[in-house]
C-alpha cells in the first residue's frame, strides 16, 4: 500500500514553500506505481487550479533533491516512491516483478534522467532475471557470492530446446506408453503453467520438471491429460 500520508511527518516536506508542496503532492498522487508521471501541463492547470500554464522548471530546484525531471521534460520521477511503497525490491514478489518489467521499458531510453538511470543501473542483474527468466541457484564452492552463482538463461530459447529434443519426447512417449496428441496436449500445459507461475528453467531442467509434472498427474486425480494412452507401441512426436 502507498503510503502518501508521510511526507507530513517529514522535515524537508514540511521545509518547502505552500506552491512546491503542492507540485510534489500532485506529482506524487498522480505518477504510476514506479514514481513515473508524464507530464501534461495543461492539464496540471486545470487540475491544480492554476490560472496559467504550469511551469514545472520553475520549482525544480526547490525540489530538485525528491524530484527528477527526464531529459525531454515530458516525464518526471518521484525518487523515494520505490522505496517508500516497496521497500527492497526483490524477484520472488509478484508486485516486485512488476515493477521491474516496467523499468525494463526504460533500459534504453536517453531521454532518462541520470538519477532514474542510476536506479536503473542498480537493479539491472534483478531486471535481466524477470526479463529472462533464472534458474535456482546453483552452488559453487569457488564462489561465496550467491549472485556469481545465479545461472543466467534465455528462457525462449531454452523452451525451444526443449520442444525440438524428439529423440527425448519419442523415448519419454515410449516409456510412460503415452501416445503423441495427449502427451503434446500435456506438453502445452506444462509450459503454460511454468510460465504463469515464472518458474523458468533451462532445458535440461524443463526434462526434468515435466517428467515430475506428468508423473504427479498421472497418480493423481486429475487424469484427464493422459487419455487413449497404448502399452508398449513405439510413439513418433510430430512437434514443429
Amino acid at each position: 500500500m502507498a503510503k502518501r500520508g508521510d511526507k507530513w511527518k517529514q522535515d524537508w516536506y514540511l521545509k518547502l514553500t505552500p506552491q512546491a508542496k503542492l507540485y510534489y503532492t500532485y506529482f506524487y498522487d498522480n505518477c504510476n506505481h514506479i514514481g513515473i508521471i508524464e507530464l501534461s501541463r495543461v492539464m496540471m492547470s486545470a487540475q491544480i487550479g492554476f490560472s496559467n500554464r504550469v511551469s514545472v522548471e520553475e520549482f525544480l530546484p526547490e525540489l530538485k533533491e525528491v524530484v527528477s525531471l527526464f531529459k525531454d521534460g515530458n516525464k518526471l520521477w518521484v525518487k523515494s516512491f520505490i522505496n517508500e511503497n516497496y521497500g527492497v525490491i526483490g524477484v520472488e514478489s509478484s508486485i516486485h516483478k512488476t515493477v521491474l518489467k516496467e523499468l525494463a521499458k526504460y533500459k534504453d531510453d536517453e531521454n532518462c534522467s541520470d538519477d532514474f538511470r542510476s536506479l536503473i543501473h542498480s537493479l539491472s542483474e534483478k531486471i535481466y532475471r524477470v526479463q529472462v527468466g533464472y534458474t535456482y541457484p546453483i552452488i559453487n564452492k569457488k564462489k561465496n557470492n550467491i549472485e556469481d552463482n545465479i545461472i543466467k538463461i534465455d528462457f525462449k530459447e531454452e523452451k525451444q530446446k526443449f520442444l525440438n529434443d524428439k529423440i527425448w519426447f519419442e523415448n519419454f512417449g515410449s516409456s510412460k506408453h503415452i501416445l503423441p496428441d495427449p502427451l503434446n496436449k500435456m506438453i502445452d500445459e506444462f509450459l503454460k503453467d511454468l510460465e504463469l507461475k515464472e518458474e523458468f528453467r533451462d532445458c535440461q531442467g524443463l526434462k526434468s520438471y515435466f517428467t515430475n509434472y506428468f508423473n504427479k498427474q498421472k497418480n493423481g486425480n486429475n487424469r484427464r491429460s493422459i487419455e487413449n494412452t497404448e502399452v508398449g507401441k513405439s510413439i513418433k512426436l510430430d512437434r514443429a
